[in-house]
């Protein structure tokens, strides 16, 4: 018997994007996406304590800490938006088009408060 199907849903994870945080500068952080892989290796000198990761304004992943020299990798099918869904980072058994990165931040404490931190993706596009 055929019938809807859903997209897997996280309410853990579940966060939605702070339009209101102020934005920070970019700093020179480096974000490769591999297939469903995204991994960038902290080469600032800035200690980011507990943080979110957010990809395009919208699927957020925690982060528990990251360290000068500490490289941080996540399954893209790991990101949640706020109403539970995943981010379509694709794969071989992947039903629906992957979605590109074209944007990654950091939600982090800053010097004045919570801010949000421009990394800069390299190789954002997804393949089919």
């Amino acid at each position: 018997m055929g019938g809807c199907t859903a997209s897997k849903r996280d309410t853990a994870n579940v966060r939605v994007y702070p339009q209101s945080t102020p934005r920070g500068a970019t700093v020179d952080i480096q974000v490769f996406r591999e297939g469903r892989t995204l991994s960038a290796t902290n080469t600032t000198t800035r200690v980011f304590g507990e943080s979110m990761l957010w990809v395009n304004k919208r699927f957020g992943h925690p982060l528990s800490g990251w360290k000068p020299g500490e490289t941080v990798s996540f399954d893209l099918n790991t990101f949640y938006d706020e109403f539970g869904e995943q981010f379509r980072g694709g794969g071989f058994f992947a039903r629906e088009t992957p979605e590109d990165v074209v944007l990654v931040q950091v939600e982090t404490d800053g010097a004045a408060g919570r801010e949000m931190v421009g990394l800069v993706v390299v190789g954002g596009k997804a393949r089919p």
